[in-house]
């Protein structure tokens, strides 16, 4: 499953699947089954799932699973934008004020360095 996620998921829900997991244990550890945020819970991860749709084939080989294909109709990959050419879905100078975004904690972080 973890395969297919990693496949149709972008990191933000990946990372949001995880923390709903992490709650729901812990709701039913602490016996709190019936209750709104049990129902809010799995609405959330009802909503996740409805995209995982696909196949995996595995290899099992002495007591190991690994995946050997995936594929899913909702795959946030595409051969055709996995490039670093110009086209009209990535412009590579969009990249640039990303980085510069991305890094701003790091370039205020060091400029207070500086002036200890």
């Amino acid at each position: 499953l973890k395969g297919l996620e990693a496949l149709v998921y972008d990191r933000s829900s990946l990372k949001y699947r995880e923390e709903i997991g992490l709650e729901f244990a812990q709701l039913v550890y602490d016996g709190r089954w019936f209750t709104p945020l049990k129902d809010a819970l799995l609405a959330a991860a009802t909503s996740l799932a409805e995209q995982l749709t696909g196949d995996i084939v595995i290899k099992l080989y002495k007591g190991n699973v690994t995946v050997a294909k995936r594929r899913s109709v909702n795959t946030l990959y595409s051969e055709a934008f996995a490039t670093f050419e110009g086209d009209e879905v990535y412009d590579q100078k969009d990249a640039a004020g990303f980085i510069r975004l991305y890094s701003l904690a790091s370039r205020i972080r060091a400029m207070h360095q500086q002036k200890d």
